[in-house]
């Protein structure tokens, strides 16, 4: 049963004349007149008496009031219900980061939220390759990740990366060589299943330059990685943006000839509708140069 035809029989029931019910409608009156008969035929009965006074009900049409009044209530809080959802849905943004944008997504992430405070946003720590994965499932709006990304996710370029050696300020004053240190030092290193991309620029540079290390060590998190390079018990080759969260007893030395470089961006899925996401975007085409030089 079409909905806009007890629509039309409810409201030329209330209003008892056709002008009226027509205006209430915004249709002509040979169109709700339509309406009405469309609606008598399917039922089999005649629901108004049209007369000098307007539309009166017959007896069916008093019969069918009731429970089509019912219907129609049901109907409207059922879209309304819809709605709701739909505008939920709208108000959240699920996001995924890395090392590399540790300080680049939250600041990006405070910036929207100045803008857009009503929107609801989840930043979750997740390596490149399961970002990626949950874009294409729909379980993530955005990610800030290692490009390039498969063909069926959009991105957008956003720094570019190099490797750093992080060491503690006191291991640096008596060397600063990095091979050299490479070598002596326990090389700590974000565990692989955290860190997979990481893990293989790291690799591909002890390879590249025949590198030896004393030994292994594996932290769970950044920060507790960190933290062991403060208190002397290795170094690592970590990303630059690691620059913006070091330990005060923690440098960084650049590794000369250093083959590594990798672009990190955003990446989404237009596959999937998202306003929150599409805001979002919007905000970094309109505002974005480094971190430093968002739109307050």
């Amino acid at each position: 049963m079409d909905i806009k035809l007890i629509r039309a029989f409810i409201t030329l029931a209330d209003k008892g004349n056709y002008r009226a019910a027509a205006a209430d409608l915004c249709l002509t009156q040979p169109a709700l007149t339509k309406q009405i008969q469309m609606l008598e035929r399917k039922i089999g009965v005649n629901l108004f008496v049209r007369g000098r006074h307007g539309a009166q009900l017959t007896e069916e049409g008093k019969q069918l009031y009731p429970a089509s009044s019912t219907f129609l209530k049901q109907h409207n809080d059922f879209m309304k219900y819809i709605s709701n959802i739909g505008h939920a849905a709208s108000q959240k943004l699920s996001l995924g980061f890395g090392i590399s944008s540790y300080q680049l997504a939250p600041e990006l992430v405070n910036a929207f939220s100045k803008v857009h405070p009503a929107i609801d946003i989840s930043l979750k720590d997740l390596p490149s390759t399961l970002q990626c994965q949950m874009l294409l499932d729909g379980e993530l709006d955005i990610g800030f990740l290692r490009l390039p990304v498969c063909e069926d996710l959009h991105s957008r370029l956003l720094i570019t990366e190099t490797l750093m050696l992080a060491v503690s300020k006191n291991l640096q004053r008596s060397d600063s060589d990095v091979f050299k240190l490479l070598s002596s030092q326990k090389l700590l290193q974000v565990s692989p299943s955290k860190a997979p991309c990481l893990s293989g620029l790291v690799n591909s540079f002890l390879i590249a330059h025949k590198i030896k290390t004393k030994a292994h060590a594996v932290a769970e998190d950044i920060h507790t990685l960190l933290a062991l390079i403060a208190a002397n018990n290795g170094v690592a080759l970590l990303p630059s943006a690691v620059s913006h969260f070091l330990p005060a007893n923690v440098s960084l030395l650049a590794c000369p000839a250093s083959p590594e470089e990798w672009q990190i961006g955003v990446a989404w899925n237009p596959q999937f509708s998202s306003p929150s996401r599409d805001l979002f975007l919007k905000m970094l085409d309109e505002n974005f140069r480094t971190p430093a030089l968002l739109a307050p």
